[in-house]
């Protein structure tokens, strides 16, 4: 099913030309010419992204966003702002009332493309998790109905041997009691199957491969690096532990994570990614120069991704550094029979999209995966 995006604004050509993009790139698009036939809409139609305009007559911008993030239904659909205006009271402003991110008029349609896809897959992520975490709850019921029902059937066989033994001369009754037991015995191994496809069914985590994770979040980067001049760097230890997590997901918090530094950053700063075991878990962290000044307001913005991190059983903070901005992600680490580590490479993998005029451009060794481990499930 294609994903439904609703476009509010006062400007018929405005939509008009949003709705034709969004289109061309695959989404199913509604329109909306003002706040209230917005919220009418939401209150009775799946939708997975909004992109509203601020300033509008009647209900504007701010308002629509404060009633959406108000409802418990709607507060987790993601919002872009659309805004003419360049200042950064008003950027900040709706970010504090709940967007996701903003987009400045007049559009240009790559940098458009970009935000929409990213929240777009960030959405489809936390409706999984909701569909995942409905799946578990599910199948612990289903675990649990299943494992009372072993327990039945042992405390039947005693009973049933009796009725065999009680049998004696009665050979209908002894064969009966025989072949009842018989049959019962095949379903503890039945009950035992049916239970590792439950178990297995939720499990939808893969074994992360660091470099393809490094690619992937330089890729869906590039283009607000390119505008602003920004060089990511990245270093990763040429031996790290095993992670499980969703792969697309932990991309959509480092890709939120460098969004976020770029707010408090100079155009043509340097952001770090940065991987290290710590004990029994992984400390992946983003930093940037620190400005100097707090921006609570930026910080805010991060609070979407609280259900993605618990669903990943990850942690994120802000760490304090006299001369850094840092975020860390911390992961906790899992085991695979026979493989203690995921090889990176013979030395610590450092590099940068300095390095290269192409801002997505990482080591052709990217693609070695000669274990299998961490393929991107998307390649």
């Amino acid at each position: 099913m294609k994903p439904v995006t609703l476009v509010v604004d006062d400007e018929e050509a405005n939509r008009d030309i949003l709705a034709r993009y969004l289109k061309r790139w695959g989404y199913f698009v509604q329109t909306a010419s003002g706040g209230l036939d917005a919220l009418e809409f939401m209150a009775e139609n799946r939708v997975d992204l909004v992109l509203l305009d601020l300033l509008m007559p009647e209900m504007d911008g701010f308002e629509v966003l404060e009633r959406i993030k108000k409802n418990p239904t709607l507060k987790t659909i993601p919002v872009l702002i659309l805004t003419a205006v360049r200042d950064a009271k008003t950027l900040v402003r709706g970010l504090e009332c709940g967007a996701a991110d903003y987009v400045t008029k007049p559009f240009q349609e790559l940098e458009l493309k970009a935000r929409v896809r990213a929240h777009i897959r960030q959405q489809e992520g936390v409706v999984q998790r909701a569909k995942s975490e409905k799946l578990m709850s599910l199948s612990q019921l289903t675990l649990g109905i299943l494992a009372e029902v072993k327990k039945v059937l042992s405390d039947a066989e005693p009973h049933l041997i009796v009725i065999q033994e009680m049998g004696g001369e009665d050979e209908k009754l002894s064969n009966a009691g025989r072949e009842i037991r018989k049959s019962l015995k095949t379903l503890p191994d039945l009950i035992d199957h049916l239970s590792d496809y439950v178990l297995a069914s939720v499990e939808d985590s893969t074994a992360i491969n660091w470099l393809r994770l490094v690619d992937r979040v330089s890729v869906l980067t590039a283009l607000g690096r390119e505008q602003r001049g920004d060089v990511l760097e990245w270093e990763i230890p040429s031996h790290l532990p095993i992670v499980m997590a969703q792969f697309n997901q932990l991309c959509q918090i480092l890709v939120c994570l460098i969004n976020r530094l770029e707010l408090s950053l100079n155009p043509g700063g340097v952001i770090r990614l940065t991987t290290r075991p710590v004990g029994d878990e992984i400390f992946l962290e983003v930093s940037a120069p620190d400005p100097g000044q707090d921006n609570p307001e930026a910080d805010s913005r991060l609070e979407h991704l609280q259900p993605i991190l618990e669903g990943n059983r990850a942690r994120l903070e802000r760490v304090d550094d006299a001369e850094r901005l840092i975020y860390r992600v911390t992961l906790p680490t899992s085991s695979i029979e026979g493989v203690d580590s995921v090889p990176i490479s013979h030395d610590s993998f450092i590099g940068s999209t300095a390095d290269s005029e192409d801002q997505t451009a990482i080591p052709e060794f990217v693609q070695d995966d000669e274990d299998g481990l961490g393929d991107d499930p998307e390649a």
